[in-house]
């Protein structure tokens, strides 16, 4: 966007059995009541910027959203089926209910930054940090509960680059 300040990425992929060109993994396909297939439609999108804002140091904000619709029979062969149980879903490891939740969404927002600490003869070595917030959302299951889940993940790296 502006010549060696600012990288802007958008990209995005739109069509049905296309869940595995994601990094969420969604399914490509359900089953109809037939037991014929029946490719799940779904999109991603990724927007992005990566600004340059010293030589050495780059900081980072990318958002992306993967979206699964329902397919097939609306039952236990098709995907999204509004007859999953998902009581247990709100509690780890409960025993009051199961959760057979199917992912609708997943969203993410995260940023960051790399600086160079040395970038000479014998190499690069870079740290890093970046910080990132996730959202699931399954579907509707029994009972008109939708289970939904939100993660905040922090990561640091030091890494060396020999060439």
């Amino acid at each position: 966007m502006i010549d060696k300040r600012l990288d802007l990425q958008v990209s995005g992929l739109v069509g049905q059995g296309i869940g595995r060109y994601g990094s969420a993994q969604l399914p490509d396909f359900a089953l109809k009541a037939d037991g014929s297939v029946a490719p799940i439609p779904a999109f991603q999108l990724l927007a992005g910027a990566v600004a340059h804002v010293q030589p050495g140091t780059d900081v980072f904000v990318y958002a992306g959203w993967e979206h699964a619709s329902r397919a097939g029979a609306l039952n236990a062969t098709g995907y999204g089926s509004p007859t999953l149980v998902v009581t247990g879903c709100d509690v780890e490891g409960a025993a009051s209910g199961t959760c057979q939740a199917e992912t609708r969404d997943i969203r993410q927002i995260t940023g960051g930054f790399w600086h160079d600490l040395y970038k000479g003869s014998f190499g690069r070595l870079v740290a890093g940090a970046q910080v990132s917030y996730t959202e699931r959302d399954a579907f509707r299951g029994t009972a008109g509960i939708q289970p939904s889940n939100h993660l905040v993940t922090g990561l640091t790296s030091l890494r060396y680059y020999p060439f």
